[in-house]
């Protein structure tokens, strides 16, 4: 593949010197040929002068009718060669060899350059042989010498005018090869530019797909970096408030543990005073019971003294009612108004603390207030409700009017 490469390259090389057009770049290989109809677009200097209108099919395989055109296209030299020559000489032969369907390569050239040097030397030796065999005819018969070199010389016109177009052809053929070659290199890199600029479409499209993913993404990622930053603020208060709660929790918990050692010592101590006390306590029980006696006594004793005094009072006062004829006051209850009676519920009753009078009634009406005796409802005296009576009372002697 390289040394045909390299033998196309000098055939363009060739045809672009011989045309006086630069020498055309390097297209990759193609399978097909072109039409004979782009052979006429091409003008005598070489140059090839497209159509405006000419649209080439760009599917990559070759047209069957390009294919023939173009084979009859090389069969045309061959036909007119046989034409104009009416002869079949070896170098005709040759020259007919020499020629190739992909327009010629460097060795060709130089075989049909050698093959035209060879023909031009034959040509010259068949002139000098003619004109030797015109001369030698000459001097034996001496008839026509001047028509046999014209006709020798017609001949020698006619190969040379045959050679002319063959190579006028075969600059053709180059020419027209390298066209093709241009063509195709130029669909080639048509087709490869409209590739590339579907796949950069395609690949656009793709971009423009991602960037509008990506920013769909950036913007859920936005809107959960928010919330997540929402999130992270909200349990940073928790987390604050819950230290300072647990450091509460732990300061109040050291507190009661202190609080709860202290009232452990406490509780020891009041234990074991209590324990002191108790001993006391059985220690002096005889004498705190004696004083009991004695403060009991002591109450009773002034109970009774206070009771006489009330009595005596009473007397006194109801002897001055008397005396002034007026209505005793104590003669009815102070809360309910009813006269006394020496049976029932109107019997009166003294109460010992302040000294008020109140029927029988009244006083167990005013017993379930309080539980230890009775209060008195001007002056909230207290009146035990049961009192033991003394070794020296006689109850025979006289009736206790205390409750």
């Amino acid at each position: 593949m390289d040394a045909r490469e390299e033998r196309r390259d000098r055939s363009r090389s060739n045809s672009s010197a011989s045309s006086g057009r630069p020498g055309a770049y390097d297209s990759p290989p193609r399978s097909h040929v072109n039409s004979e109809d782009e052979a006429e677009n091409y003008r005598d200097d070489g140059e090839y002068d497209s159509d405006g209108d000419t649209e080439v099919e760009d599917n990559g395989e070759p047209d069957g009718n390009i294919v023939n055109r173009w084979a009859v296209f090389n069969a045309m030299p061959v036909r007119r060669q046989e034409d104009s020559s009416g002869s079949s000489d070896a170098d005709d032969s040759d020259d007919d060899d020499v020629e190739d369907s992909d327009g010629g390569s460097s060795d060709g050239d130089s075989n049909d350059g050698e093959s035209s040097d060879d023909e031009s030397r034959d040509g010259e030796s068949s002139d000098g042989d003619s004109r030797s065999d015109g001369s030698s005819r000459e001097d034996s018969d001496g008839p026509d010498p001047r028509i046999n070199r014209s006709a020798s010389q017609e001949r020698l016109n006619d190969k040379l005018m045959i050679r002319h177009l063959r190579e006028e052809i075969r600059k053709t053929k180059r020419r027209l090869d390298s066209a093709y070659l241009d063509l195709e290199e130029s669909e080639y890199y048509y087709r490869r530019e409209k590739e590339a600029k579907l796949d950069l479409e395609r690949r656009v499209r793709s971009l423009e797909k991602e960037k509008q993913e990506y920013e769909l993404d950036f913007s859920s990622m936005n809107c959960e970096l928010t919330m997540a930053e929402a999130d992270n603020k909200f349990l940073t208060h928790e987390n604050e408030m819950l230290s300072d709660l647990a450091q509460q929790y732990f300061h109040s918990k050291e507190q009661q543990i202190k609080y709860k050692d202290r009232a452990k010592r406490q509780l020891r101590k009041r234990k074991k005073e209590c324990k002191d006390l108790e001993t006391e306590i059985s220690q002096i029980a005889n004498a705190d019971e004696y004083r009991r006696t004695i403060e009991y006594e002591r109450n009773r004793a002034d109970g009774y003294q206070n009771l006489m005094q009330h009595i005596h009072l009473m007397y006194q006062n109801d002897e001055q009612l008397r005396r002034e004829q007026d209505p005793s006051p104590l003669r009815s209850c102070e809360i309910c108004l009813q006269k006394y009676m020496a049976v029932g519920r109107a019997v009166p009753r003294i109460l010992v603390k302040c000294g008020h009078t109140l029927c029988h009634k009244c006083v167990e009406s005013l017993r379930p207030q309080e539980p230890e005796g009775v209060m008195s409802p001007n002056d909230t005296g207290l009146t035990p409700r049961k009192r033991k009576p003394p070794a020296f009372f006689d109850p025979s002697s006289a009736s206790d009017p205390v409750l």
